[in-house]
């Protein structure tokens, strides 16, 4: 006989109990009365899903995939990629939402968290999500295509392929972030074409995140055009790629921020993009909210271009350089007049008149690494205000 107590609880009560615990307690909560069996299969509890496949026994949750895939609207999957078996559980899953007869899913993240194997080129998961994105069968039944795609964690090389069906079959599409930096994928082989391709086929994507080559003037111009939605975010990274490339005119990112005035960009340079290339890619109109600069170099002159031009939108400097004295007359200059300025790292050994200097005329910072000796790494940052509230908020939620 059910308690009084636990047995009648209203199902939004035992609902909302249930979507904080992880699956393999949630269901051994499902078994304690018939009420809370019937809420375990709630499709409220299922929109949101987290597979992490990292060991043997996280096979087990592939039981609940057949059930529920019907229901699922944002799916996220992180997995080791070095044991074959979390690469098999994964394209499973990726496959069974592919084949579901009754789509809901909008938004999808895949993160590979471990090593790639020995010459893993990533094939068979690159064949799921060609399915997953490519043509549904004509038994299914679409109630929602993807707005969200993230693949910015994985090791592995993308072709136009994927992205072209991504198009093709999901003009809704508003974030895509293909923007995988990792070590072991060092080459960019989506073209500008494909993504211009894209940008035609998804007329409400705005946030995009890529590498510079694989974006040129067309995609600027494309993402100008009068009947278009909002765009909001566009974050690009150039490497080695950019030796050869082509650069954006300031014209067409003149167009761009016409179009859309409140639109914000990322950028950054690793340290295999030339280092000439830098100050020909920064153009006075881009609306720069973070920069990044890892180069190892001297940046004197850079950061007196971003100085120059983006002193009014940045918001986040980074920069991994050799010291000189021009370099932190330069960092004075643009700290001097940025004052939406909220995060920098310079990862270089300044004077401490600098240092002092650069927290005077920013007093809005909150978090910054600017150190007057040399450290071990990593060297760790200073938090201030709101963000050490925030940081605190974050171990509290742990």
């Amino acid at each position: 006989m059910e308690s009084p107590l636990w047995g009648h609880l209203p199902d939004h009560i035992i609902i909302n109990i249930f979507s904080y615990l992880p699956l393999k307690e949630r269901w051994q909560a499902a078994i304690v009365c018939k009420s809370w069996s019937e809420s375990f299969d709630h499709p409220s509890l299922w929109r949101y899903f987290k597979f992490v496949f990292k060991e043997d026994a996280d096979s087990e949750k592939l039981m609940c995939l057949e059930k529920y895939s019907h229901v699922l609207k944002h799916v996220e999957i992180e997995v080791d990629q070095k044991q074959k078996i979390n690469r098999d559980n994964t394209c499973t899953v990726i496959s069974t939402l592919a084949r579901c007869k009754e789509r809901r899913m909008q938004a999808f993240t895949l993160n590979f968290v471990g090593e790639n194997p020995l010459f893993f080129k990533g094939g068979e998961i690159i064949d799921a999500l060609a399915e997953l994105f490519g043509p549904p069968s004509l038994d299914t039944n679409i109630v929602f295509t993807l707005k969200e795609v993230d693949l910015s964690h994985m090791s592995i090389v993308y072709s136009d392929i994927l992205f072209n069906l991504l198009a093709e079959n999901h003009p809704t599409l508003e974030n895509l972030n293909i923007l995988n930096t990792s070590l072991n994928c060092n080459t960019c082989t989506v073209t500008p074409y494909c993504i211009l391709r894209l940008i035609q086929k998804c007329p409400k994507l705005r946030e995009l995140a890529c590498f510079y080559c694989s974006i040129n003037e067309d995609v600027l111009l494309a993402l100008a055009e009068e009947d278009r939605a909002p765009f909001k975010k566009l974050s690009i990274v150039c490497r080695r790629e950019e030796k050869y490339g082509k650069d954006i005119a300031n014209e067409a990112w003149e167009k761009l921020v016409k179009k859309h005035p409140d639109m914000k960009v990322c950028l950054g340079f690793d340290h295999t993009c030339p280092l000439h290339k830098l100050s020909a890619i920064m153009q006075p109109s881009m609306p720069i909210v973070v920069l990044r600069m890892d180069t190892f170099t001297y940046l004197d002159r850079e950061v007196s271009l971003a100085s120059a031009y983006y002193s009014k939108t940045v918001e986040k400097l980074v920069l991994h350089c050799k010291g000189t004295p021009e370099l932190q007359a330069a960092l004075l200059s643009l700290t001097a007049n940025s004052p939406n300025l909220k995060s920098l790292h310079c990862y270089t050994v300044l004077n401490q008149a600098t240092v002092d200097d650069i927290l005077r005329h920013c007093p809005q910072l909150e978090s910054y690494t600017l150190k007057t000796e040399l450290e071990n790494h990593p060297w760790m940052p200073t938090l201030v205000g709101r963000q050490v509230t925030r940081n605190m908020n974050l171990k509290v939620k742990q």
